[in-house]
């Protein structure tokens, strides 16, 4: 039955791109909410990052800008995963 061993190839590496798309956000979230390290998180956030809110300033540099702003509060980011 090579089609079923071709799908559960097929969903394990789907499963796999999945963990480590979600190890590659956590980090990319902890260095620059947690770490607040900018130049690090220069190299995990893409210089064509997209914000899609309204109430945030485009690009990269308006994230990072916000959260500069956010963090003098105490604000840390946790996963809740």
């Amino acid at each position: 039955m090579a089609g079923v061993e071709d799908m559960n190839f097929s969903a394990r590496h789907i499963l796999q791109r999945k963990r480590e798309t979600r190890r590659a956000a956590s980090e990319a979230f902890d260095t620059l909410f947690n770490n607040r390290d900018y130049a690090a998180a220069e190299r995990l956030w893409s210089p064509n990052y997209i914000q899609h809110s309204a109430h945030i300033a485009l690009g990269r540099e308006g994230l990072f800008n916000l959260i500069k702003s956010i963090l003098r509060d105490g604000f840390t980011f946790a996963n809740q995963r």
